[in-house]
């Protein structure tokens, strides 16, 4: 899809998160998330991203969506039910890419 993004910054944000993450979401499900760049203070990103939604999984295990802006970068997270290859899935993208439609995307990835 035209405007995601895959530099070194963007693969290392998706790759950290999805490590540090994988074990916390609950089975049958998929942890979908999205973040425009550039990526600005990306570790200090991942990190209290991280810590927000452990929060709310501890809480709210089997549904979970919000929008947040962290260190200037827009974030959107959603957990959905299905499992995908990954149990967590991250999209880097310019600002003009409707987020939406990545979750879209990312559903039917999950559907099959």
């Amino acid at each position: 899809m035209r405007g995601l993004r895959f530099d070194k910054v963007a693969q290392r944000f998706v790759a950290d998160l999805q490590l540090a993450l994988k074990e916390s979401v609950p089975g049958g499900n998929t942890l979908v998330f999205t973040i425009t760049a550039p990526i600005r203070q990306a570790s200090k990103t991942a990190a209290e991203l991280e810590e927000k939604i452990r929060v709310r999984l501890a809480r709210q295990p089997t549904k979970m969506e919000f929008s947040d802006v962290i260190h200037e970068n827009q974030i959107r997270v959603r957990l959905m039910s299905g499992e995908s290859a990954s149990k967590v899935t991250g999209y880097v993208h310019n600002s003009d890419i409707d987020t939406d439609s990545l979750f879209e995307m990312a559903r039917s990835d999950i559907e099959r």
